[in-house]
């Protein structure tokens, strides 16, 4: 698989950035740079697409993964549109099959506003977390449930001091 386009949200400057392929080494600069690196699924997905550009071990870098916190909390998978729409009362704007046929089909104005907007609904889901310590879900009754969502962030703030 190879990388259309990939988005950080940079808390730094409070901006998305985004990277076609042909800048890869400018994105795999800027993770390294980073103190904690969110995604959902990041470590079994986003990095293992990286792992096709680079040599550099990513999955020694600080990863925050949110879907790890979800399948620890819960003991199984949710989807990320399934936190943020009980959660945020949003959803992401597609998913990755559609941004794959945009892709094909030329539309990497399209895959650039999934990106972006993806990028920008994990970031929520995890200020969210972050402020009250859980997510929401609605388990398949319909009902609002209720996941505790702690995140250790004075782990990463350990390791980057050293």
């Amino acid at each position: 698989m190879r990388v259309a386009v990939a988005a950080v949200w940079d808390s730094l400057d409070n901006q998305v950035a985004l990277y076609e392929e042909a800048h890869i080494e400018d994105l795999i600069a800027h993770l390294k740079r980073a103190d904690v690196i969110c995604g959902f699924n990041i470590r079994k997905f986003d990095f293992e697409v990286l792992r096709g550009y680079t040599f550099d071990n990513l999955q020694s870098l600080p990863i925050l993964d949110l879907l790890e916190i979800v399948t620890d909390n819960r003991g199984g998978r949710l989807k990320l549109n399934t936190i943020a729409k009980a959660t945020l009362g949003i959803g992401k704007s597609a998913d990755g099959l559609q941004s794959l046929e945009w892709f094909k089909n030329g539309r990497l104005d399209l895959v650039r506003e999934y990106c972006q907007k993806d990028v920008e609904v994990t970031r929520d889901v995890m200020l969210f977390a972050l402020q009250n310590g859980y997510v929401l879900f609605e388990d398949k009754s319909g009902t609002s449930v209720k996941l505790p969502f702690r995140i250790d962030l004075e782990k990463f703030q350990a390791k980057s001091s050293h």
